[in-house]
């Protein structure tokens, strides 16, 4: 019910030039071939508010999804506590090769507002335009609004992250618009040094490539797979078939899956973990388990029942001491 994709392996390859004209007022300068465009709220992976969660929230996508923007140029001012950003960078989504850095000169542009409400409390509002994200509709193009507040409250065993994030896509083609929002509340608490447990709640538009819809016996298209149809397609089909968003119908006719919006999803989800002795002083190691439950519109509910769930174990792995540090420059205001 994500619908999402895996990042490439190289997610931000940068530099950041910083020059101060006082102790409080600044003027910074970032770049490079791939990083995070001056859009949305502090990505998922490096927020602290869901720090342990394993999996993808699911408005990404109307989100954060431009931290791994291609050839991204930012300037930004920095007054107290005001910062003001603007972005251009290369609005394509990655491609299914994972292992390159994209290319495509500049082409969308975004601008972004932060205020720091006190030491750990912030606030961003953000918009921009994406232009031709899916290689697979080259005639879309994206305007996206985010606002989001974050908040970090710390104790003498731990510590309570928190945000509270709406996204939302407004698809332009061919004159036609359509909306997508998202919302999320997420909650992440450490406590007792070892101990981890968070909650997040959303409630997201969805489209109805989710849905199936009738093919022909011999599917040639390995969309058909992707959206969970019985039949797969031959090895033959792979190998000449390009993955699009095109299939036959019936009759052989081809069919084009428009993403119109057919309802919203909400997710429940709780998770708790617990970090692991292992006697090396730079390995932080944690084991958990994290449950969803989901809310569907009707024509979900006859692809994936009435009250899915979902069950996940992990492992988790980080360098001790990077998530204290992570954190602090999360919620501090340079």
């Amino acid at each position: 019910m994500d619908g999402q994709h895996p990042h490439n392996f190289v997610m931000e390859l940068v530099g950041r030039y910083d020059f101060k004209f006082s102790e409080h007022s600044q003027v910074f300068v970032y770049g490079g071939p791939a990083g995070a465009a001056a859009l949305g709220p502090t990505p998922f992976p490096h927020r602290s508010s869901a720090s342990e969660n394993p999996i993808a929230v699911i408005g990404h996508h109307q989100q954060d999804s431009t931290h791994i923007a291609t050839n991204v140029v930012t300037l930004g001012f920095a007054e107290g506590p005001v910062q003001v950003e603007a972005s251009t960078f290369h609005g394509r989504e990655p491609n299914e090769t994972r292992w390159n850095i994209g290319k495509g000169k500049p082409d969308s542009f975004a601008t972004r507002l932060t205020i720091a409400l006190a030491k750990s409390l912030s606030a961003q509002f953000s918009t921009g335009r994406i232009n031709n994200p899916e290689a697979l509709d080259p005639n879309l193009d994206t305007v996206r609004t985010t606002a989001s507040v974050h908040h970090n409250l710390r104790f003498s065993s731990g510590h309570l992250s928190s945000s509270l994030i709406w996204g939302r896509n407004k698809d332009l083609k061919n004159g036609a618009r359509r909306i997508f929002n998202s919302y999320n509340l997420e909650v992440t608490m450490n406590f007792l040094h070892r101990n981890w447990v968070w909650t997040l709640m959303e409630n997201v538009d969805r489209d109805r490539t989710l849905l199936p819809i009738p093919v022909q016996p011999k599917p040639s298209c390995r969309l058909c797979c992707v959206v969970g149809f019985d039949l797969a397609p031959s090895k033959e089909s792979f190998t000449i078939c390009p993955f699009n968003h095109v299939i036959l119908d019936p009759e052989g006719t081809p069919v084009t899956i428009e993403e119109e919006p057919i309802g919203r999803i909400q997710a429940y989800t709780l998770g708790y973990e617990r970090e692991l002795p292992v006697g090396l002083s730079w390995l932080n190691l944690g084991l958990g388990v994290q449950a969803t439950t989901y809310g569907l519109p009707p024509q979900l509910k006859t692809v994936y029942g009435a009250r899915p769930s979902t069950v996940v174990v992990f492992l988790r792995l980080r360098p001790n001491g990077n998530l204290s540090e992570h954190m602090k420059l999360m919620h501090q205001h340079k």
